[in-house]
């Protein structure tokens, strides 16, 4: 057999004859022994005994072989392994030294402090449990437990509970109530009450501390109907005239001690019935004279009284149950300092006048009239209507308010009239029915012009919700008003010879809206336009689905 010529293999390096090589096609004595036996595989012929004992070598040398390689790729899986393992270990290493040099570790104490101070809790009111910061936010490291025990602010939230009324049996315990005190240094303290039965509040010892806290109360805040004969009126009775600091109070009891806020200097904020506006609490013990916020469901006779007395007010949410204004006339009454307003009941309006009025949310069925605007000659900026009664009546009260920026509409349970005629007028700045006389057709303009100029002219924000959304006729009048406002068709682009553009849109199905409607084609075409709208890069979205008046709610009103 001709010898041959030692190389290296091109593959992996090892001389051929060395055994060691693992690349297809290396020549080895394999193959020169399968040369001999190749002339064999292509015929069915039957091998002589030389040719036997030829292929039992290849057989035996081939098994060899594949020994030999399965040994090497065994000792390379296994070498790789451990590379694979040092490499991610050193990737731990790299990515544990990095976060030793992050930013955040160098960030001050009281920094972290402030930023802990606006951490959400699970619950909407104060550290109630241990998972609520800044609880949790003292046990994830060392520094993080200095920076969360030497800032008092974040201690000054503090809640007597009661434990029948929630499932957990360790809500604020007495240990973690006197912690908070202790913590919470000398910072004016938030305090929420919702027993009435707890065995604390027989306790002379934890009853004279929970007192002797009262000069630091900033709010106190009571969720709910209370029982006159719990103990905790024992208690609360005996804060009067020792509370120089309060600030705020949220009630819901009718069992009040009497005169019990009327010491209060420095009371500004009060909320006597439930956000849904459910409840209500006795209103004899408020200093209403120097209250600058409050809410509350009364009958109109008490709402009224309210008002006389609070001439203060900045800000207002009202409800009166039942409606009943016969017998008052004319009587209206001023609140010149009053800047934000809420009311269930638009015939409320007929009896105020608030000139410095900014912000507007009329809950339903509301039938807003320009006759309150024009009493008051506000500048409104902002207007919510929820449940509107007809739509027709909005072009009027629009043309009362030029200084209007953000306008939401909602009608959850119908659709009223007009909504086609006043998606014209808020696209074309005129009345559909105006017509043009051809021989006056200069002075016509002008005066068109002029209506397009002030129909909302500094309009940025615009919501709307309704029932029939993708199934109303109007909803290409819908449309085509908002492309026109996005892109200034026949407003102006803004330098004041016309309206603004708008700059932020919302538009969704209405809350009570029947199970599925957001499915329906119409629906799926008005969201294209509104998409449409976001794709040329303006702020504009559809909102669709079951919780659509949920988030409405929660963000636009």
């Amino acid at each position: 057999m001709q010898a041959m010529t030692t190389v290296s293999c091109w593959r992996c390096g090892a001389p051929p004859s060395s055994g060691d090589c693992v690349a297809p096609g290396a020549v080895g004595s394999v193959e020169m022994l399968s040369r001999d036996t190749h002339h064999l595989l292509r015929r069915n012929e039957l091998p002589t005994d030389s040719e036997i004992r030829l292929i039992e070598d290849v057989l035996a040398a081939s098994t060899t072989r594949i020994r030999t390689i399965k040994d090497r790729i065994s000792s390379l899986s296994s070498t790789i392994a451990d590379l694979s393992e040092e490499c991610n270990h050193m990737e731990t290493l790299i990515s544990q030294h990095t976060t030793v040099l992050s930013p955040v570790r160098r960030v001050p104490p009281e920094i972290l402090g402030y930023i802990f101070a606006f951490t959400p809790c699970t619950r909407s009111y104060g550290t109630y449990t241990v998972n609520c910061p800044p609880w949790r936010l003292a046990h994830v490291s060392r520094y993080w437990r200095n920076a969360a025990l030497g800032d008092p602010r974040l201690w000054n939230s503090i809640e007597v509970s009661h434990s029948g009324v929630f499932p957990a049996p360790k809500f604020f315990p007495t240990a973690m109530l006197e912690t908070q005190y202790r913590l919470s240094g000398d910072v004016p303290l938030d305090i929420t009450v919702t027993a009435w039965d707890r065995s604390e509040l027989k306790d002379s010892a934890w009853s004279a501390q929970f007192l002797s806290t009262s000069p630091r109360w900033r709010s106190l805040r009571i969720p709910f109907n209370l029982p006159v004969e719990g103990s905790v009126w024992d208690l609360i009775r005996l804060i009067k005239g020792h509370i120089p600091l309060l600030e705020a109070v949220e009630l819901q009891s009718q069992q009040l001690p009497a005169d019990l806020f009327l010491v209060a200097p420095k009371l500004r904020e009060a909320n006597l019935t439930s956000r849904s506006y459910w409840q209500s609490a006795s209103t004899n013990q408020i200093p209403w004279g120097q209250i600058l916020h409050y809410r509350g469901n009364y009958n109109a006779s008490t709402q009224l009284r309210i008002l006389q007395q609070a001439t203060a007010l900045v800000s207002c949410g009202l409800s009166v149950n039942p409606p009943d204004f016969e017998g008052f006339g004319r009587h209206v009454i001023t609140l010149p300092q009053l800047q934000r307003m809420e009311l269930w009941q638009s015939e409320l309006l007929n009896h105020l006048t608030a000139p410095e009025l900014k912000g507007l949310i009329l809950r339903g069925p509301a039938d807003l009239t320009p006759s309150f605007i024009h009493r008051s000659g506000c500048a409104l900026t902002r207007l919510v209507v929820v449940d509107i009664s007809d739509y027709g009546i909005l072009p009027e009260v629009l043309k009362c308010t030029p200084t209007l920026e953000s306008l939401i509409l909602d009608c959850p349970r119908r659709t009223p009239p007009g909504a086609a005629g006043f998606f014209t007028l808020m696209k074309d700045g005129t009345p559909t029915d105006q017509k043009t006389n051809d021989s006056d057709s200069e002075s016509n303009s002008e005066s068109e012009a002029e209506a397009r100029r002030v129909l909302c002219p500094n309009l940025r924000v615009f919501g709307f919700g309704d029932t029939r959304i993708g199934q109303m006729a109007q909803d290409s009048d819908l449309l085509a008003m908002l492309r026109a406002r996005f892109v200034g068709v026949g407003h102006g682009n803004g330098d004041g010879g016309g309206g603004k553009r708008l700059t932020s849109l919302r538009v969704w199905l209405a809350s009570d809206a029947p199970e599925g409607m957001w499915r329906y084609h119409n629906v799926r075409g008005l969201s294209t336009g509104i998409k449409m709208l976001a794709d040329d890069g303006f702020d504009a979205a559809f909102v669709e689905g079951p919780q659509a008046g949920l988030w409405m709610e929660r963000n636009w009103v």
